[in-house]
């Protein structure tokens, strides 16, 4: 449930139209079913040299898919799963608290046309198939741990977001008023118009620190340090991106050119 921005003494929301994006897509429409891709270090587009890419979740190597018996039940249920679904954006506002000051990855995206749709790849950089063979133009994904604020609670997301939004926040980040993002008592409310090469997205500092302050979102008290620990706990990192091997990835040149 998205709830509206409170109309009393608020701010000025910064505004930044997205010029990240090459096509007529919004940051959050195709891609909000989908995994995280190909992870990179965190504040760096550029993946390590001599890093093979491959397709995989963070299960253990050697270990199969499946698992037999009751204790394999009890895994299952315990074990964090290894993506989180994205924060959608619209043109209502919605509440987040960031979880931390800076993205958990940083990777370059495909968008490939196939038979059924489009569909995304990670980029390779070096040598990528995918741009030597195609000539197709990756765009630079960020990812960030944020707890969407509904009435039922709040909620882990990743924000999936192109590099100029990203330096808009980082810009936020080093600001008195708004520094660190994740502070406990600081939340944002945040909502996006048009789409493509013309989406923009509003970002409104917010700063909560009794039940009062937030009453017009519908999202009860403010959270406490030991609530805030125990959202941070469940975000996801590098290793939840899964990625595209060379091989998978020159399959789907060969097919396409």
């Amino acid at each position: 449930m998205a709830f509206r921005r409170p109309s009393r003494n608020a701010p000025a929301a910064d505004t930044y139209v997205d010029e990240d994006l090459d096509v007529d897509l919004g940051d959050d429409e195709i891609e909000d079913d989908e995994a995280p891709r190909r992870p990179a270090r965190r504040s760096d587009i550029t993946r390590p040299a001599g890093r093979r890419s491959s397709r995989e979740s963070t299960r253990p190597a050697g270990r199969s898919g499946a698992a037999r018996g009751w204790d394999a039940v009890r895994r299952a249920k315990s074990t964090k799963k290894d993506f989180q679904e994205n924060l959608k954006i619209g043109d209502d506002e919605i509440l987040i608290h960031f979880l931390e000051d800076e993205p958990y990855a940083v990777y370059r995206q495909h968008w490939i046309q196939e038979a059924e749709g489009r569909k995304s790849f990670s980029c390779l950089e070096e040598d990528c198939p995918l741009c030597e063979r195609l000539g197709d133009r990756p765009s630079a994904r960020v990812l960030f741990n944020v707890a969407e604020m509904t009435a039922g609670g709040p909620v882990v997301r990743t924000w999936s977001m192109g590099v100029r939004l990203a330096e808009k926040i980082e810009t936020l980040g080093s600001k008195a008023r708004t520094s660190p993002i994740d502070r406990l008592d600081l939340y944002w409310a945040v909502s996006k118009s048009g789409k493509g090469t013309s989406t923009e997205y509003n970002l409104e500092p917010i700063r909560a620190e009794s039940e009062a302050d937030l009453e017009d979102w519908g999202v009860g008290e403010p959270l406490t340090a030991e609530e805030l620990e125990d959202l941070r706990s469940q975000a996801a990192g590098p290793d939840a991106v899964r990625w595209d091997s060379r091989e998978d990835l020159e399959e789907l040149a060969d097919e396409l050119s």
